[in-house]
């Protein structure tokens, strides 16, 4: 990944974080490397499946990753 698409990524877990979602250096660092591996396309599920861990944090993340 490009130094650009990494401080994206970890502006994005910022903004889940100061949106109240408790993601962590860790689940960022997962989003990242599974982002690394994926096409554009499938960003949205990656960032989902690795920053979430309940259905009820799915509203805020999609506000956000709009």
């Amino acid at each position: 990944m490009s130094t650009e698409a990494v401080e994206t990524v970890v502006r994005f877990g910022h903004a889940l974080r100061a949106a109240g979602l408790p993601v962590g250096p860790d689940r960022v660092a997962s989003f990242s490397r599974a982002a690394a591996l994926l096409a554009p396309g499938e960003l949205y599920w990656a960032g989902r499946t690795t920053l979430l861990s309940r259905p009820e944090q799915i509203e805020v993340y999609d506000a956000l990753f709009a």
